[in-house]
């Protein structure tokens, strides 16, 4: 694996609907050679797929981050994923858990069967509208065709609009056009889903940067060398960045180095050991808002069978 490999899966993390041709212009490689280290990632088991994650808000719930530290205790990854209302968990380099939860709207409190299963209790952080990068930028109701199209793309969310029209029964025109505008004004994100331990060559890592003020975008390019900026958010200040180090100790450095810099507030550097996604759970809140939209139609048929 090569740095236009590193390239590629930074852009795929950045934009993953990004097309061939474009991901090609950016790496400097034609279409046809960029599908084919996609598929080579792929077989190689580093690029394992696409998984789509609709927005808290948009299910009715709030998101919250639990963190665990590491401890003697060695976690399963699907015991995590059992738990009710967790949709995310990634086991981190230094063997720490972060665990996503979506959580009924005026439900709070700790998730003992987490703690059980850590032997420990965890540190929340609840996001509410304004600190949330997966709460929509304002407020979205979805209509039973989007929940339509957000049940189709939960299956592969790089899926021509042809093939996702199909599924869902709508016209490609709408597909694509609601597909961008559900990821541009955050109530879907797509994430690429990549076994970082799998790249050889050097070791591939996530950098999440939290910034004292807002910075040019001159800067934020230039405060990390060794990475791609794939993500920039206002409210709080913070970025992330996909960056490549030549062995581990490195990585702490670069940590180190930009963590120290006057603008920044905080900075931290991980790369996943596994990550897991509750699939199931989340297509049957998807199913559920499918029904909600349904209901009344059911209701109204039969009251119009009544009436004649």
């Amino acid at each position: 694996m090569d740095d236009r490999d590193f390239h590629l899966l930074a852009e795929l993390v950045r934009e993953p609907l990004a097309s061939y041709a474009t991901l090609g212009r950016r790496i400097g490689l034609a279409a046809s050679s960029v599908r084919g280290r996609v598929a080579r990632l792929q077989d190689q088991g580093v690029l394992r797929g696409f998984q789509l994650l609709p927005g808290a808000p948009a299910l009715g719930r709030a998101r919250e981050l639990w963190r665990y530290p590491a401890s003697r205790v060695t976690p399963d990854l699907s015991s995590v994923l059992a738990v009710d209302d967790v949709v995310v968990a990634v086991e981190w380099h230094d063997r720490s858990w972060s665990v996503f939860a979506y959580r009924a709207e005026g439900v709070r409190g700790p998730l003992r069967a987490l703690d059980e299963i850590f032997g420990v209790g965890g540190a929340v952080t609840r996001f509410g509208p304004s600190d949330d990068d997966l709460a929509p930028a304002r407020p979205t109701v979805l209509s039973r065709p989007d929940w339509r199209l957000v049940q189709a793309l939960l299956e592969d969310p790089r899926a021509p609009a042809e093939a996702l029209a199909r599924r869902c029964g709508q016209s490609p025109k709408r597909v694509r056009t609601r597909r961008r505008s559900l990821l541009e004004h955050r109530v879907l994100q797509i994430v690429p889903h990549v076994d970082y331990a799998k790249f050889r060559g050097s070791v591939i890592f996530g950098l999440s940067v939290f910034f004292r003020a807002p910075l040019s975008s001159q800067t934020l390019e230039a405060l990390v060398p060794e990475g791609v900026l794939v993500r920039y958010n206002d409210h709080p200040p913070s970025a992330f960045y996909v960056c490549s180090a030549a062995s581990v100790p490195a990585v702490a450095e670069v940590e180190r180095r930009v963590g120290a810099t006057a603008q920044v507030r905080e900075a931290e550097a991980g790369f996943e050991r596994a990550r897991g996604f509750a699939a199931d759970r989340v297509r049957g809140w998807v199913a559920d808002q499918i029904a909600r939209w349904e209901a009344p139609r059911s209701v109204g048929r039969r009251n119009s069978g009544r009436a004649t």
